[in-house]
């Protein structure tokens, strides 16, 4: 049976190039440990920092944005503050990364101004996962 073409989820499950925002040294910072997480797992493609803090991580260039990578980037995953999304996901939808998942908490678990930021989400063109964590 011949493909078609690409399926929007094979960017999600199989990407050859992933973009890490929020990546970061700091011991608790979720960007770092995924971006570690993926590095040290074996991920095969071109594996990307961005975090305007850094020129340099992990022994990579970091990138302030995505629009410094030269590189296409299926997938971008975000764990930055929900506030600053909106405009990581617009960057990357001009950037043409098929995928992102946000892993940013307030986005409207009770909170007006984070249900406004997961509206402003809507329309961009992007396929995106958002997960919502709730701690008592």
């Amino acid at each position: 049976m011949e493909c078609m073409g690409q399926h929007f989820l094979d960017y999600l499950f199989s990407p050859r190039t992933i973009a890490v925002f929020g990546a970061s040294e700091a011991d608790r910072s979720v960007g770092g440990r995924l971006f570690v997480n993926l590095r040290d797992g074996g991920f095969p493609g071109a594996l990307f920092p961005i975090n305007l803090k850094y020129k340099r991580l992990f022994e990579r260039e970091c990138f302030s944005s995505i629009e410094g990578i030269r590189e296409s980037v299926d997938l971008a995953i975000i764990a930055t503050p929900a506030a600053t999304v909106p405009e990581i996901i617009r960057t990357c939808g001009e950037k043409g990364v098929r995928v992102a998942v946000v892993i940013s908490a307030g986005f409207g678990a009770g909170d007006n101004q984070g249900a406004g930021l997961g509206r402003n989400l809507s329309g961009t063109g992007a396929h995106f996962c958002k997960n919502e964590c709730h701690f008592q």
